[in-house]
């Protein structure tokens, strides 16, 4: 988990409680996905690729977010004329 905890607390966005949920959904898989035959370079792919995944979801949330800020900002443009 060391890769997964040094990914996580390099990212400034995440408050404790995120890096928290994220690292525990990260542990969780990989008990799920790991037989134990697996080596040290396919477990940190593993956990590349599950960190990855969530951070894409957090961005995706983000570009929403964004997305609606800016059709409120066009409603409030409408408004003006």
């Amino acid at each position: 988990m060391s890769v997964a905890d040094r990914e996580l607390r390099a990212d400034p966005d995440l408050d404790p409680g995120e890096r928290q949920d994220i690292r525990e959904w990260v542990q969780s898989v990989l008990k799920e996905e790991l037989s134990g035959a697996e080596s040290n370079e396919e477990v940190n792919d593993l956990v590349n690729d599950l960190l990855d995944e969530a951070f894409d979801e957090d961005n995706d949330r983000d570009e929403d977010e964004e997305e609606a800020d800016d059709l409120d900002e066009g409603e409030e443009d409408a408004d003006d004329d």
